[in-house]
């Protein structure tokens, strides 16, 4: 689902004054009592949400908006096996539902022992210095800010050792 933050209005509403909040964020799922609440919408599409407020006085007063949640887009990457020492190419398989194209994408090539193992690059190489199995995620944002991540493994293959004799 996609987490959506709501605030109130603290330019317009006295919240020293307020003694209830009431949040109806009109998908089916409980409303809210908090302040400032965060509510994850489990599909897409235009909400009306409703904010009602009481005083201290017993006075009652609602706002509603219309928010629309648009789809995450889905992220997804393959990646060549290679050697140590060898550059590994990663390519983004990335997608969106709607016309909201990917506009940035940040990766984290799994190297727990290096600070830099990343890139902002669409299809980047990154060359690994130890075989093994390494968790490489990538964030993908939609131009219209929605994101999502994906984790999948990139395999390194060491290096064969060459030698021969002679006579």
């Amino acid at each position: 689902g996609s987490s959506t933050g709501f605030k109130t209005n603290t330019s317009v509403t006295n919240v020293a004054s307020v003694v209830s909040y009431e949040w109806n964020f009109n998908d089916g799922s409980p409303k809210s009592s908090l302040s400032d609440p965060v509510h994850t919408y489990n599909v897409t599409g235009n909400f009306t949400v409703t904010l009602t407020i009481v005083n201290t006085s017993g006075c009652k007063n609602s706002v509603s908006h219309l928010v629309g949640i648009l789809p995450q887009p889905v992220a997804l990457f393959s990646s060549s096996s290679s050697c140590i020492g060898s550059e590994t190419q990663f390519v983004d398989q990335s997608s969106t539902t709607n016309a909201s194209p990917i506009v940035s994408w940040q990766w984290d090539f799994g190297e727990s022992s290096v600070t830099n193992d990343s890139s902002n690059s669409k299809n980047p190489l990154w060359t690994y210095k130890k075989s093994g199995t390494y968790q490489v995620k990538l964030t993908v944002a939609s131009l219209s800010g929605c994101r999502n991540s994906v984790m999948l493994p990139a395999q390194v293959f060491g290096n064969p050792t060459a030698n021969f004799t002679y006579s």
